[in-house]
């Protein structure tokens, strides 16, 4: 659960956590879902959070993402699909603007640092 004392804005954040593999979820979903507009449920986020929703779902499935890379044998389209983006070109993208590195290079090379730790 979240701690946030803005009870809309936690059950966004944890609608986020719970969706977020999913492609087409959208901040208009998920302030619908919540009953405020996105425009205010982006307002409750930059008080609360600093960011935008859409930033804190970028970076929900981004950190799943990497985590999957670093402990699974998946392949990356799996992982890239699994963790709500639309294709692999785009994931690799993010992930080289992220992290410095491909997604094979970033496994590798994380693999490498835990095995030796």
């Amino acid at each position: 659960m979240i701690a946030i004392a803005h009870r809309p804005l936690a059950a966004a954040l944890q609608l986020v956590c719970q969706r977020y593999a999913d492609p087409a979820l959208s901040v208009a979903q998920i302030a619908q879902s919540v009953g405020l507009t996105r425009s205010g449920l982006d307002k409750a986020c930059r008080e609360h959070r600093h960011r935008t929703v859409s930033q804190e779902l970028k970076s929900v499935r981004l950190t799943r993402a990497l985590e999957q890379l670093r402990h699974s044998q998946a392949k990356i389209a799996a992982i890239a699909r699994a963790c709500g983006y639309s294709n692999a070109k785009r994931f690799r993208k993010i992930v080289i603007r992220e992290t410095g590195l491909p997604p094979t290079r970033y496994r590798r090379k994380n693999r490498e640092e835990g095995q030796s730790a």
